[in-house]
């Protein structure tokens, strides 16, 4: 049972943050749980998309959603698979047919990006294209784009890489821009797409404090540097409707917490978002994966879910309007004890395993490198020893005397399966 997390004012210690706490918002949860306990396996885990419009001030405008952010890495795909050509990461005209024998194929590209195990009856690719033709299509006449798609990714091959993934799952015809995280002087930080043409440019990366919210703020207040198209003579839809946008005119899809919220130094807050599910598991010839993600990874309602709340965000309103909000900087706090008990945001995340595959040795051992990793000499992947017998040592396991000992060195902490 996963008691739910939030942020409020909480009594006369301030703003507190990551709060918790069985029955603290419903008096449901005392009976959920018991029936839990009682007939567990009437509770399937169910791993859905949670889509949330904040209070805000304008919220009873029923302000329209014109731009939809999206994160690639466990949003788009489940997990990210990169070949290792430089082209790939180099070239946006770059031939997937050029992938050299033995590293990945297409096929496999997009299986082990795109593809879900978890969900049978149809390709999670076609349901994907679906739902974003209509979302950027709306309601609106049939044909006519209302609102612009982009994605917003933390990725370190950069974003002509990310293009080039989006091109070979024939995704990258749906979004309108591109733009990458970090800030690097050896890579483009944007592209963005003009007649089915992509083009690269510098976004204003450098400019921004490192957190994808606090990049959300500034392509509202400078959407023309985020997107080339606005400098046009003639700025058509759905552009027309990004040059005087609103936080709440934006959406933003991601599988990490922290792309919705900052606290210090630079407070700021996405005011409708979509959180996708995280999870691990045992994925395809990969072994024990964590921080997997996906959206309809697990279930198609996903889809519909993402599709009503970018039609009416107002429907998923989660916090009640505030009454009094208490500030801070309230002379009546408690202040050694609201200094000692508030905390700031940390980061809930874990380092990713390694998005590597296991293949069949043929005559030794052949360690999968994660792509695009740096490659390591082969005597810091594997030891072979002489051809001794282990019957030779005191407490010896008894093995035939050709028999070749092999150490591997672990890729990552061990770690225990839940």
């Amino acid at each position: 049972c996963k008691v739910a997390r939030y942020d409020a004012n909480y009594r006369n210690l301030g703003f507190c943050k990551n709060m918790g706490g069985l029955g603290a918002h419903s008096d449901h949860d005392y009976s959920n749980l018991k029936t839990f306990v009682a007939n567990p396996s009437m509770c399937k885990e169910t791993l859905q998309l949670h889509c949330v419009e904040r209070w805000h001030e304008n919220q009873r405008l029923k302000v329209p959603v014109n731009l939809v952010v999206f994160d690639l890495d466990e949003t788009l795909t489940l997990a990210t698979f990169m070949p290792q050509e430089p082209e790939f990461a180099e070239k946006l005209d770059w031939n997937p047919a050029s992938l050299s024998e033995g590293d990945w194929n297409e096929e496999d590209l997009l299986e082990y990006n795109f593809e879900t195990p978890f969900v049978k009856g149809g390709s999670r690719l076609d349901k994907l294209r679906r739902m974003l033709a209509e979302i950027a299509r709306g309601e609106g006449e049939a044909g006519q784009q209302r609102r612009a798609l982009a994605v917003l990714s933390r990725n370190p091959e950069g974003v002509v890489g990310v293009v080039n993934l989006l091109k070979m799952a024939r995704l990258d015809n749906f979004f309108s821009a591109v733009w990458t995280l970090p800030y690097s002087v050896y890579r483009p930080s944007g592209a963005y797409q003009v007649n089915g043409e992509w083009r690269c440019f510098e976004a204003p990366v450098a400019s921004v404090p490192d957190y994808k919210v606090h990049v959300l703020h500034h392509i509202v207040e400078n959407p023309s540097k985020w997107f080339p198209q606005l400098q046009a003579e003639e700025v058509l839809a759905p552009f027309d409707a990004l040059q005087d946008m609103r936080v709440e005119n934006v959406v933003v899809i991601d599988d990490e917490r922290a792309a919705f919220s900052m606290d210090e130094p630079h407070p700021a807050q996405a005011l409708r978002y979509c959180k996708v599910a995280r999870y691990d598991a045992d994925y395809r010839s990969c072994g024990h994966l964590n921080q997997l993600g996906g959206i309809g990874a697990h279930s198609d309602k996903d889809y519909e879910t993402l599709r009503a709340f970018v039609e009416r965000p107002w429907q998923f309103l989660q916090d009640p309007p505030p009454e009094v909000a208490e500030s801070i900087d309230d002379p009546g706090l408690d202040r050694t004890v609201s200094a000692r008990l508030r905390r700031a945001l940390e980061s809930e995340e874990t380092d990713k395993l390694p998005r590597t595959r296991r293949r069949k040795a043929v005559s030794e051992p052949d360690l999968e490198r994660s792509p695009r990793e740096s490659v390591k000499p082969r005597t810091n992947s594997f030891c072979v020893s002489p051809r001794t017998s282990p019957r030779d040592e005191p407490g010896g396991l008894g093995l035939c005397d050709d028999f070749d000992l092999v150490e591997l060195e672990s890729s990552s902490p061990t770690q225990a399966a839940c």
